[in-house]
């Protein structure tokens, strides 16, 4: 593998257009990025996460918590996260990007902080959580794009 190379082992089923991610490596030398149980990231000058760029969307996992220090959920970054459930966003965490749960049909639960930082929900960042049933918005939330909880089919409780 070329140093620095972001290498993604994957599997297309074009009958349902979908593309299947198995498992996700980084070179080892690379300082931009880093995998963890395949979860990309992207790295700071310092070495340390800051975004979270990737979830694999057939990873087994139901429960998933984003620690510190990942500061921004990055656009797309869930998308269609087949078996997530419940999810936590960690107290460092200011921003999630447009889409970046989009289509997570079996999402449930969304726990956050009373002490969190998040003062960004962007744009469709819940589109298509069809089961999604409760949120908690931290204070600190200053901006909610449009469409945050668009085609989510249960009730939500939000507080």
């Amino acid at each position: 593998m070329k140093k620095g190379i972001i290498f993604f082992s994957y599997l297309f089923l074009y009958s349902l257009g979908r593309m299947y991610i198995e498992t996700i490596r980084i070179d080892s030398n690379n300082k931009n990025f880093v995998t963890k149980n395949n979860v990309l990231f992207r790295l700071n000058e310092k070495g340390t996460r800051v975004s979270l760029i990737f979830y694999a969307p057939q990873k087994e996992t139901t429960k998933y918590k984003i620690n510190m220090p990942v500061e921004t959920i990055e656009s797309e970054a869930f998308t269609s996260a087949e078996n997530l459930k419940n999810l936590t966003i960690g107290k460092q965490v200011t921003s999630i990007e447009e889409y970046a749960f989009m289509n997570c049909q079996n999402l449930e639960k969304i726990k956050t902080y009373s002490d969190s930082k998040l003062k960004t929900i962007g744009e469709g960042a819940f589109n298509r959580c069809f089961n999604l049933k409760s949120i908690r918005i931290p204070e600190k939330v200053d901006f909610l794009g449009r469409g945050t909880f668009d085609y989510c089919s249960t009730r939500i409780k939000i507080t």
